[in-house]
């Protein structure tokens, strides 16, 4: 995928219901779409923030595009979920950076809205026979 559509993608995600993945992978890109070059996780300032760009990568590199317009139309009720858990994703972050959440509460939701996405491109690449 050329960056000109990943930049795309990340603009046409509502920040309401996308926040932390709109920032994660705005975070990757400058305003030209060119990929920043990247710094080890373990640089990172914010220990939330590293965990989750990695997540994040890992979607990138298995999420088909058309995944996420495909599931909100076909399967409302995993859309739905996924924006759920994104949302106490969310909240466990901005609690685990005021210090009244760790980082083992921060992994567990990060791993179950992982798990969501994967269902989701499970679901598109299985019906569209990628």
């Amino acid at each position: 995928m050329d960056t000109q559509t990943i930049k795309r993608q990340i603009e046409e995600l509502d920040p309401n219901v996308h926040g932390s993945l709109k920032n994660a992978l705005a975070i990757k890109f400058n305003n030209n779409g060119i990929c920043k070059a990247e710094t080890t996780h373990a640089d990172d300032s914010d220990r939330f923030a590293g965990i989750f760009r990695i997540k994040v990568d890992e979607i990138n590199k298995i999420m088909p595009n058309g995944t996420i317009p495909y599931i909100r139309k076909n399967h409302p009720d995993l859309y739905k979920e996924t924006n759920n858990v994104e949302q106490r994703l969310n909240h466990v972050w901005k609690n685990g950076l005021q210090g009244r959440a760790s980082l083992e509460e921060f992994r567990a939701v990060l791993e179950e809205w992982f798990a969501l996405y994967m269902k989701a491109a499970e679901l598109f690449t299985i019906t569209r026979g990628i």
